[in-house]
């Protein structure tokens, strides 16, 4: 079981350091750029993240290379996660108890 950890340990911060790389050679390039557009207008905290680097005087819709690369990179670590063989378990939900008292009564 160390053995295990020791190896998702090393394989999550070789993860962690080539999204960092990435997320460095792609940001010089499409620094200031519009890289999507969001079919909706977000609420205010979501467009601070969404048009982080853009110019001043873009549109309340565009969205900047900073949000796609967080939303793909949060999609992506399971998928990477999975294909090494370092997932979680699945958890078979019919042998879940979902009860938090296990049938006792609270005194």
């Amino acid at each position: 079981m160390a053995k295990m950890n020791g190896m998702k340990l090393v394989v999550n911060i070789t993860i962690g350091l080539l999204y960092m790389l990435a997320y460095r050679v792609l940001s010089m390039r499409f620094h200031g750029q519009v890289v999507g557009t969001l079919p909706f207008i977000p609420f205010e905290m979501m467009r601070r993240m969404s048009m982080r680097g853009l110019p001043s005087g873009s549109e309340p819709t565009d969205c900047a290379f900073a949000f796609v690369y967080a939303l793909a990179a949060l999609g992506l670590k399971g998928t990477i996660q999975k294909a090494m063989g370092f997932a979680p378990p699945r958890v078979d939900l019919g042998k879940v108890k979902w009860s938090l008292n296990d049938g006792k009564r609270w005194a």
